[in-house]
């Protein structure tokens, strides 16, 4: 019995592979694959916070854990939102002939450096309260919002395509950039932190909920695309005073 426990966690994380995978068949099926894609990748981040949660809870965190869930994290938050905003531009800049697929390697970026990433964290022997460099999570929800974003540029046709595949291709240099940065990140771990953080922390996670929500109000799931790119300015805002206090 004991041992059927303390494989909840693990089970949680093929969850979240599993949702990863969905999101994958769906746009590979097409219909409203954009909304399929976005409810399973939310779906994969919900398990990946449960994951951890109840690992930490009933004190079943394993090495076994962590490298299956760096894997699962690859393909649900690295390669399923890579595919994503590569269906979402198809039908504005790539015309599905061969030479097309040297455009599709750059928007691989952040799917291989959030690899790199998780890499560097299951060997790292740092114990931090903040994450180092973006969660590779993070990138996910932001592409979600993004892909939305495209959608409703699709009716405008004085937008070029080049300028969305710049502009796509910016964030895309960003997001990896900052998940293989030394920038410290929030994370709710901070909320028990030690080091006189802990109501810093509390007040930029409580400001982070009051924009998203007021976001959502306003622009619906594109708003993740918006706060994923405040989280990471607050996170690096926060940098020297994080620095000073550890």
């Amino acid at each position: 019995m004991k041992k059927l426990i303390s494989f909840i966690p693990n089970l949680l994380t093929l969850c979240n592979l599993l949702c990863g995978g969905l999101s994958i068949c769906a746009l590979l099926l097409g219909g409203n694959s954009l909304f399929y894609v976005s409810l399973f990748l939310l779906l994969a981040a919900l398990f990946d916070v449960l994951d951890g949660l109840v690992a930490r809870l009933i004190g079943a965190e394993s090495a076994i854990g962590a490298d299956l869930d760096s894997l699962s994290d690859v393909v649900s938050f690295g390669i399923a939102p890579t595919l994503l905003v590569c269906y979402s531009l198809k039908d504005w800049f790539l015309s599905g002939v061969a030479t097309d697929f040297f455009f599709l390697i750059p928007l691989f970026i952040p799917a291989l450096c959030g690899a790199y990433r998780l890499a560097r964290f299951n060997n790292s022997k740092e114990h931090s309260s903040f994450f180092t460099g973006m969660p590779i999570p993070a990138n996910a929800l932001f592409w979600v919002g993004y892909a939305f974003v495209l959608k409703e540029l699709s009716s405008n046709e004085t937008i070029s395509p080049r300028l969305l595949y710049g502009l796509t291709l910016l964030m895309a240099l960003v997001l990896g950039f900052l998940m293989v940065s030394r920038f410290h990140f929030l994370s709710f771990k901070g909320l028990s932190s030690k080091t006189g953080l802990a109501r810093i922390v509390l007040l930029a996670w409580i400001s982070l909920g009051v924009l998203l929500v007021f976001l959502l109000l306003f622009m619906g799931i594109k708003a993740l695309a918006v706060f994923i790119l405040g989280y990471a300015i607050l996170s690096i805002c926060l940098n020297p005073l994080i620095a000073k206090k550890q």
